[in-house]
């Protein structure tokens, strides 16, 4: 054997062993032992803001509820650290949304090891009758929400089976503040000016349920940039159509959005799609009703103010 190829193997050998380890580093997380920093307790990881925030609802302190969406990241591109590997390999049971949003747990917990974790895919719950979702942002619809709520839920009962009394009432005292909303958004529906345009095409579900139209979408694939005759197309709408909305998102900063708002002197709202954000028990309930104020506020003026926000 030449020097030359003695150092070929020593390479393979070095690489084959700092695999070793990093691949190691990620399966040493089955080992119960690893697990005890969780106290014993029950844990269910989630993936995005919207979920995390409704399942913290259906559990008591005995649970523990943890995202594996790093801080920031946006869930439709995902790369798991360590610390959420080691999260998939102690959790009991895995809520995800589905429709391709999110496949990236996936391979998380495969990463894991976890074959034994019950994974709840809370797409399942979503579609209405006959209905084929391919859109994933279903959660923008306080309708579709409540459904995937009692899914989740019900499926969290039968995983837990010494815990399913406790999930139940806790879903059922937090249940009609989902109820109320639905009810609330469908006030959309009777304002006499319901066209809006979207930054992207996160709003379908919400626009479809409560009676809005979606006018037009900027930039139809997120973070690809519109053409030019896309471009014309949005700003013809707003110049033949003054009464059409223009809105843009909390969390998206996009520059042609605000060069289109400035030449056809338009007023650029902003709605908030939650992908992004902190997962507190309250954020799902309080964004939606901030969108809810804006939307009633741009598109019913007056009649804007919301009804029954307790």
């Amino acid at each position: 054997m030449n020097n030359g190829t003695a150092s070929l193997f020593r390479i393979v050998g070095v690489c084959a062993v700092i695999g070793a380890v990093i691949f190691g580093a990620i399966k040493i997380a089955n080992k119960p032992d690893d697990c005890a920093s969780y106290g014993g307790k029950i844990v269910i990881a989630t993936t995005i803001v919207p979920l995390t925030s409704v399942v913290k609802t259906m559990v008591d302190d005995s649970f523990v509820v943890e995202s594996v969406l790093p801080s920031g990241a946006d869930p439709h591109e995902v790369t798991l650290s360590p610390r959420e590997i080691h999260t998939l390999a102690c959790a009991q049971a895995v809520v995800s949304l589905g429709l391709g949003l999110d496949t990236w747990v996936d391979k998380g917990i495969h990463a894991a090891g976890n074959d034994a974790v019950r994974h709840i895919r809370a797409e399942q719950f979503a579609a209405l009758p006959g209905e084929q979702l391919s859109n994933p942002h279903v959660w923008l619809s306080p309708r579709r929400m409540l459904h995937m709520y009692n899914g989740i839920a019900g499926a969290l009962a039968t995983f837990s089976p010494t815990r399913s009394t406790l999930i139940e009432a806790h879903a059922a005292a937090f249940r009609p503040q989902l109820e109320a909303l639905d009810a609330d958004y469908a006030a959309l529906g009777k304002l006499p000016q319901r066209d809006i345009i979207t930054l992207h095409d996160a709003f379908t579900y919400m626009a479809g349920d409560y009676g809005l139209t979606i006018a037009g979408v900027i930039e139809e694939v997120p973070e690809d940039t519109p053409t030019p005759q896309q471009v014309a197309h949005i700003i013809s709408i707003l110049s033949t159509h003054p009464r059409v909305a223009l809105f843009g998102e909390t969390d998206v900063s996009a520059a042609i959005i605000t060069v289109i708002a400035q030449d056809t002197g338009r007023t650029l709202h902003t709605l908030n799609s939650l992908e992004v954000g902190a997962a507190d028990t309250d954020i799902y309930v309080r964004t939606m009703r901030s969108n809810l104020t804006e939307l009633l506020q741009t598109l019913g003026g007056a009649q804007g103010a919301l009804p029954n926000s307790n």
